[in-house]
Parts: C-alpha cells; structure tokens; sequence
C-alpha cells in the first residue's frame, strides 16, 4: 500500500517559484526517503517542460511494482519516466494525467515489471507541459524517475511484461 506524506514546510512551489498542485506524494511502503540533490534535479522542471513539479528522492527496500506507457516506434522500454500504477482510461486521459505531448511519446505500450531493492528513484507531481498544439495543466498524479541509460534503468527491473496499449 501507499501512504501519504506530507510535503516539505510550506506550499510545495517549482523551480520557477509557481505552485504545484497535489501538495503530499504518494509514498509506497517499500521506499525510503534518501537524500540526493543531484538526482532530485534532474527530475525537476519548470513550468512548460513537463517532469516533475516538486519532489523527494527515495531507495527502494522492497521490490516495488511500476509501469511505464511508451512509444513502440523509439523501442524505449526503460526510459526514466514510470508511474506506480497502471494506466486507467485512454491514451488522452493518460497524457492529461501525466502531461505527457503527442510529440513525446505515442503512449502505444505498456511496461509492467517491478523495481528491485537498491534502486533510488524521484517520486513527485507532475510538471505542467506545453506542447505543439496544446498544454497540459501540472498534476497531482505522482510520477517515478529513474535516471540512466536504458540498459541501466532495465538492469534495475524484474519480471518485466511489454503489451500493446490501449
């Protein structure tokens, strides 16, 4: 199960000082909170660029469920954005939900596989999106980077299954 933390002092803000929405992140059970800046800022974005809004950075304990919707045409199954549940709704709910542009990403799979112990992660709200023809507002979903490679980010994984989506 998931637990709701409360967010650091004060109104959670982005690195260009405008409000996030959703204030607490969703915190599973088989995390814990872990300090690294670094990490935490290449998670981070402003407003416009999608990512996170504002974050907390984690070490996964126990192996930890996660899923990933990704474009079949860029073959990026392990890219650094993952969510811990999986998708509900179509391919436009998923992307109002996670501002995610049609440009980014065709949304067309769905990885579900499970994060081993020892992976540190970001978990935070969303980022707002600006896009080609249209803008995603910031989002209280909570969103899961993991930064690296695609070859290091599969290499944190197991039990990995890839479908067709929707």
């Amino acid at each position: 199960g998931c637990a709701t933390l409360p967010p650091a002092a004060g109104a959670p803000k982005g690195l260009d000082g405008q409000a996030c929405v959703g204030g607490a992140t969703a915190v599973p059970a088989q995390v814990v909170e872990v300090s690294d800046p670094a990490l935490l800022s290449a998670a981070l974005g402003r407003s416009g660029e999608g990512r996170i809004c504002t974050g907390r950075v984690f070490r996964v304990q126990t192996p930890l469920p996660v899923y990933r919707v990704w474009d079949g045409s860029k073959a990026n199954t392990f890219g650094e954005w993952w969510a811990l549940e999986p998708p509900r709704g179509d391919r436009e709910d998923y992307r109002r939900a996670y501002a995610v542009c049609p440009e980014w990403n065709a949304l067309d799979h769905l990885a579900a596989c499970t994060l081993k112990p020892g992976s540190t992660i970001v978990l935070g709200s969303g980022q707002s999106a600006t896009c080609a023809d249209r803008t995603y507002q910031k989002s209280p979903m909570t969103q899961l980077f993991i930064k690296g490679r695609q070859d290091d980010i599969r290499a944190q994984m197991e039990a990995c299954t890839s479908t067709p989506w929707p």
